[in-house]
């Protein structure tokens, strides 16, 4: 696979594209269908998640079992258990996602290269990195140059990890952002090749909002934004996954309905139970 090209544009140039991209957001958003909770195409929107720093090999065994069981997208582990989860789910079509760069996002573009091609090396399929999401807000002394240096590090991770067999998620952290600055790193990280655009870490602030993935879904659609794309990328359509304080299958069906096409939680199990619950339920004339 080719190498994408380095965009060459300047600060302004990137702010006046962010400020075009910001500007054409609707002034109201549309509604997706998601789903039925006790489908396969439901269990599938789940990314099966384990990130706490003190997580066992036991409870990462476990969680690959449960995304078995349950058939989730993917289980997202830190880069010490990758390859044990690839192996545990060896045989399955559930896939392996490694975060990086977790949960800061403030590291040097070199650490985020070397964490994702050694996540890649382990058998990852999926890298969701942390953008350097202080440096969108203008108050940071670095603002200055910020946008050329934050689409540079994605783009040096994109190349280092191409797809189609790496799939690209890159984590904003909308509870700390406005909603131009979700807009600007929805922007950078588009131009820069991701697949996806997420909402957040869940380690900081509320986690996702429903308004947080209209915006970022509206920003994906933007014919302008994925103009920017190199030619590679171009076919391939930008995703938004919502992650962060999602517990229930209501909270699912809100984020889908509002542009998600990705659920990060580590109430994954939970989420499907209740969803075949509430089949039952109906079955049974509980409604």
């Amino acid at each position: 696979m080719a190498e994408y090209t380095l965009l060459g544009q300047s600060q302004q140039d990137w702010s006046e594209t962010i400020n075009h991209a910001y500007k054409a957001l609707p002034t109201t958003f549309p509604t997706y269908q998601c789903p039925a909770p006790h489908s396969i195409e439901f269990a599938k929107l789940i990314d099966h998640t384990l990130l706490k720093t003190e997580a066992t090999p036991q409870q990462i065994d476990a969680l690959c079992a449960e995304a078995k069981q349950h058939q989730f997208k993917t289980v997202c582990v830190r880069l010490e258990f990758v390859a044990r989860a690839v192996a545990a789910l060896d045989g399955s079509e559930v896939d392996v996602a490694c975060v990086i760069d977790f949960h800061e996002g403030a590291g040097p573009t070199a650490a985020k290269v070397r964490e994702a091609t050694a996540a890649v090396s382990a058998g990852a399929k999926e890298l969701d990195v942390v953008i350097h999401y202080p440096l969108l807000h203008s108050s940071n002394p670095d603002f200055v140059s910020a946008y050329p240096s934050i689409y540079s590090s994605l783009l040096s991770v994109r190349n280092a990890c191409p797809p189609p067999r790496t799939t690209l998620k890159v984590i904003l952290e909308t509870s700390q952002l406005s909603h131009e600055e979700i807009v600007a790193g929805s922007v950078l990280s588009i131009a820069a090749g991701a697949d996806f655009i997420k909402t957040s870490t869940g380690f900081l602030g509320r986690g996702a909002s429903i308004e947080d993935v209209q915006i970022m879904r509206a920003v994906a659609a933007n014919e302008a934004v994925l103009g920017l794309r190199a030619a590679e990328s171009k076919s391939r359509p930008v995703k938004v996954k919502a992650s962060g304080g999602i517990r229930t299958a209501a909270d699912v069906i809100k984020m889908v309905e509002a542009g998600a096409e990705r659920i990060g939680a580590s109430a994954g199990v939970a989420i499907v139970t209740e969803g075949n619950q509430q089949i039952e339920h109906h079955q049974h004339g509980g409604y």
